[in-house]
């Protein structure tokens, strides 16, 4: 008797990421609660965003001052081989701008998701779903179409759809440890507040590296000297790790 051989394969089940209802109806028992964290989470993501653009102008600056330096470096090394001089003085002359690249060695700091406001993150993912049928959209140009089946994951309140998606997109601005807990929160106000404290530690960690950024390269080696002592603050905390991860 001869036995049919077929390829092994692997037999998934995948289910709707849906928040309990009892933290549905938090919307509507504990509606100032959550407003006020939503509140707090766009001040907090609109101040990280800043921050971010601040930094990214600093390092502009450094750049273009390091580049404008070492053009001043090569002509005056050019100029004194075409009289005739010695040039091996100027041999370690980029060294100090160069340094300045592994300072605080993130080389793994992903700010993808402060590069738009978050309002416009949550507009965006949610014309996203509601054009999906498959992610949790439905038809809303049909006229059969229910009021209470038109709400993204079966809410049972406008407020409750549009707070579970902001502590989605809110938690999304992170790295994959930091989306993966928020999906595996079954409460909209839990994933709200994770997301809050997660966005208070970057608003923290920018602020210090902005003002030692600045420091750094507006003061010369004062400056350098207090960010190689403050660096290892970002390093502690499972927080800052997820910040910190690519």
């Amino acid at each position: 008797m001869r036995t049919a051989q077929v390829d092994p394969f692997v037999d998934a089940l995948a289910a709707e990421i849906v928040d309990d209802p009892e933290s549905a109806s938090e919307a509507d028992v504990d509606g100032s609660s959550l407003e006020e964290v939503s509140r707090e989470i766009y001040t907090l993501h609109d101040q990280c965003v800043q921050l971010e653009a601040k930094l990214r102008l600093i390092e502009q600056d450094r750049l273009a001052k390091i580049a404008a330096a070492t053009a001043a470096v090569r002509g005056t090394s050019a100029r004194r081989k075409k009289a005739g001089s010695s040039s091996s003085s100027s041999g370690g002359s980029g060294g100090s701008s160069e340094d300045m690249d592994m300072l605080w060695g993130h080389e793994g700091w992903d700010d993808s998701g402060f590069l738009k406001p978050l309002p416009q993150q949550v507009q965006e993912k949610y014309g996203v779903l509601i054009s999906k049928p498959n992610l949790g959209g439905v038809d809303r140009s049909s006229a059969n179409t229910p009021a209470s089946a038109a709400l993204l994951w079966s809410c049972t309140s406008k407020q409750a759809e549009e707070v579970q998606l902001l502590s989605h997109v809110a938690v999304s601005c992170f790295p994959p440890s930091a989306r993966l807990r928020g999906m595996a929160c079954g409460s909209t106000k839990e994933r709200l507040e994770q997301a809050a404290v997660l966005l208070r530690e970057r608003a923290r960690l920018l602020s210090a590296k902005a003002a030692l950024r600045q420091l750094h390269y507006e003061g010369g080696a004062t400056g350098a000297a207090a960010e190689k002592k403050t660096e290892t603050w970002s390093e502690g905390g499972s927080a800052n790790d997820d910040l910190e991860g690519a």
